[in-house]
């Protein structure tokens, strides 16, 4: 998994809203007195979207950041109830809970007006996983989830332009064009890619 390369706390936190760098804890070494003296720690009971919330609280107290472009961890990943393999309403009610954390973190932080539609495509990022499926009770969830961020679709061009088009076209409720993307580009392209 390839990180993107950040110069300072405030670059990593736009980064991570608009979907160019993911916030795994695993990807970072953090000093524990940053944990320790923010008493920055997950929300009891709200399990997904945890790491977000987290990361963005250490970048939000964090002087100084460095990037190392080394692979000094290996994940494998086991987690069978993550976001993107079910999507019960208690792990959506949870993420929810971890997203209004961070909105409430960056609007009371030193950053509050530098973060631009960063929020608004965070929510776009959060939901995208629902149209990476071929059920209609995905895209309706999807249209329902952060509905006020469906208008910004086309707008982060952090994203690949054929992320932003399959967001369009769930907005437009066109959902034969993404019941395509699913089985032609995830399952057939992907799936003999990565057999």
């Amino acid at each position: 998994m390839n990180q993107a390369s950040f110069a300072n706390p405030l670059e990593a936190i736009q980064k991570m809203l608009n979907g160019s760098m993911r916030w795994n804890l695993w990807l970072f070494m953090v000093r524990r007195s940053i944990y320790v003296n923010n008493q920055i720690a997950f929300i009891p009971q709200m399990n997904m979207g945890e790491d977000l919330t987290v990361m963005v609280k250490l970048f939000i107290k964090s002087a100084h950041v460095t990037y190392v472009d080394k692979a000094l961890y290996h994940y494998g990943q086991s987690n069978d109830q993550s976001l993107t393999k079910v999507y019960s309403d208690a792990h959506i009610r949870e993420v929810t809970t971890n997203v209004a954390e961070v909105e409430r973190s960056l609007l009371q932080s030193v950053y509050s007006d530098q973060i631009g539609d960063g929020l608004t495509y965070l929510k776009l990022n959060i939901k995208l996983p629902l149209l990476i499926s071929d059920q209609d009770e995905h895209y309706q969830r999807w249209l329902s989830w952060f509905p006020e961020s469906n208008d910004k679709v086309l707008q982060n061009k952090a994203l690949p332009l054929r992320t932003r088009f399959l967001q369009w076209m769930a907005v437009k409720k066109q959902f034969w064009a993404i019941k395509v993307y699913y089985r032609f580009v995830i399952r057939f392209v992907y799936g003999k890619l990565y057999k």
